[in-house]
């Protein structure tokens, strides 16, 4: 009797509805109480999720997140190709964003499938996990010899024969392979215009000597990255294309003022951020007609917040150059390296010499109050974002 008594009671209510339009509850459905459910955006989604995951994290996990480090060598110089007690140790005190791997760390594929998933399994948040793997002399995969993976040429070979479309397929390809060896990040393409022949850093790591050639090819090279769900990083801003010394060794300066910069080298820069790469690597050059401050670029506010965030928009996350170069390393402490790039707004710090002590200051500053957790709230959630869009998270 009750069930008859329930079924007449449905059938009551469905038909007092009847004369509803479906088209009324175009993007809205009705739960079972009769309540409007609104639809969230996949954005919606995301932000929500971030939100979340931001709640659960402990300031140290933050300020671990603004630091990708690199395990080269290990205690006793020999190259680090697996995970060992030194490793583990590291990642659970700095709770690294993410691990760079360098040729010494890739010797066959299945170690370095292996050694990769044991990397993400040791951390509690899932690791960007980057290579420099360009084409041409810059390749970490085939270092050992050991893997099989096609040769890409050179940036100036492709900019010199390839059309955008072939330049897109051959980075595809390289998104390809390092993707299915469980890398995530490829500091790759190489938005410098090579305008100085005596310029031995970049070279033929460049598309061309025009930003019109540089500009159409590192689009596309973004293009075959992302699209194959790898990341990608433009590098060197504002440009190295005409520095006489390697900032690897020593200080490196570049004497042109704002307006040679925005007819030149920042053109290829610019459509990147339009293209929407995820990651923009800072290099260590001082440009002192831009920037008085004497700081190199990678730790300038002139640089970094007012040029690259404000005048050309980019969203993404601002990574330094590597920190252990002696433009770097000679110079600036980890105390010095942390508090000028949080200033200047950096948003990961690549391999800090003494990754320890970088973290150990970021994490002090907050727990003081001399650092704002805003500020550095800014940087995880650009990190997270890109690492839930990748599909990382």
């Amino acid at each position: 009797m009750k069930r008859l008594i329930t079924i007449l009671l449905t059938l009551f209510i469905l038909s007092g509805c009847s004369n509803v339009k479906s088209d009324d509850y175009t993007s809205k459905d009705l739960d079972i109480k009769g309540e409007t459910i609104i639809e969230k955006t996949p954005e919606e989604i995301r932000e929500d999720y971030i939100n979340e995951f931001m709640s659960d994290m402990t300031l140290e996990e933050k300020a671990g997140q603004m630091i990708m480090v690199a395990f080269r060598s290990d205690s006793n110089g020999n190259p680090v190709t697996a995970v060992n007690d030194e490793i583990v140790e590291a990642i659970q005190y700095i709770k690294p964003g993410g691990v760079i791997l360098f040729g010494e760390n890739i010797d066959t594929e299945n170690q370095t499938i292996e050694y990769i998933e044991n990397l993400q399994g040791i951390s509690k948040t899932p690791l960007f996990i980057g290579i420099d793997e360009e084409g041409g002399r810059v390749s970490r995969l085939h270092s050992s010899g050991n893997i099989i993976t096609p040769q890409i040429p050179t940036a100036e070979y492709m900019g010199k024969n390839y059309n955008e479309k072939q330049v897109m397929a051959t980075m595809g390809t390289i998104a390809n392979e390092i993707k299915r060896l469980g890398f995530n990040v490829d500091f790759a393409p190489v938005a410098d215009i090579n305008t100085n022949p005596e310029n031995t850093v970049i070279g033929d790591r460049a598309f061309g000597s025009d930003p019109e050639t540089v500009s159409m090819f590192v689009i596309s090279a973004i293009k075959g990255l992302q699209r194959n769900n790898v990341s990608a990083c433009v590098k060197h801003f504002p440009g190295h294309g005409d520095t006489y010394t390697d900032t690897h060794t020593t200080e490196t300066f570049v004497n042109h003022d704002i307006e040679r910069l925005n007819s030149c080298e920042l053109i290829p820069f610019k459509n990147a951020f339009e293209t929407g790469v995820d990651f923009a690597m800072v290099s260590h050059i001082k440009v002192p007609n831009v920037d008085n401050s004497g700081l190199p670029s990678s730790l300038s506010k002139t640089i970094i917040n007012d040029i690259l965030r404000n005048q050309l928009g980019f969203k993404g996350i601002i990574i330094t150059d590597a920190l252990d170069m002696g433009a770097i390393s000679n110079y600036y402490t980890e105390d010095e390296i942390a508090k000028y790039g949080i200033d200047a707004g950096v948003d990961i710090f690549l391999m800090p010499k003494d990754a320890k002590a970088l973290y150990d200051y970021i994490v002090k500053g907050l727990k003081d109050g001399s650092i704002d957790e805003d500020r550095i709230n800014q940087s995880v959630r650009r990190i997270l974002e890109v690492k839930y869009n990748r599909g990382i998270l």
